[in-house]
């Protein structure tokens, strides 16, 4: 692939990546705002305030889930044609290292979403297993 070619790959690359990013922010921020208004217009109580206090805490882990997403795109971006890329020796063992240390954190994310989805849908604890120990 030709230089120039892969230079707006990755520039296209960056640039989706930043424009998910804030596509994100602005509907972390407007949950939020509407989580704090339903608190304090409604004072809900038992499942009602589970639901939304989890609904924030989801909303959170799929931020930091984007934010890897970026991350991910981002090494792809600085291997595009061949190891080496940038000046100090990026290898092809550090790209990979770099994308499975983020799909490794998307994964445990994605546990800890479930994990909530239990407890406000059920009411039930299961982080840390805490079932099975007692």
């Amino acid at each position: 692939m030709p230089v120039l070619e892969m230079d707006n790959l990755k520039a296209r690359l960056a640039g989706y990546g930043l424009f998910v990013q804030g596509m994100i922010e602005k509907s972390r921020q407007a949950l939020v705002a509407e989580c704090t208004s339903l608190i304090a217009r409604h004072q809900p109580m038992a499942r009602d305030l589970r639901t939304i206090l989890m609904v924030l805490g989801i909303t959170n882990d799929l931020e930091r889930i984007a934010d890897h997403a970026v991350n991910i795109a981002e090494a792809v971006g600085d291997h595009i044609g061949g190891p080496s890329l940038k000046p100090g020796g990026f290898t092809t063992e550090d790209a990979a290292l770099k994308i499975a240390g983020n799909l490794e954190r998307i994964a445990d994310l994605s546990t800890n979403i479930g994990e909530d989805v239990i407890y406000m849908t059920e009411g039930r604890v299961i982080k840390h297993h805490l079932e099975e120990e007692g």
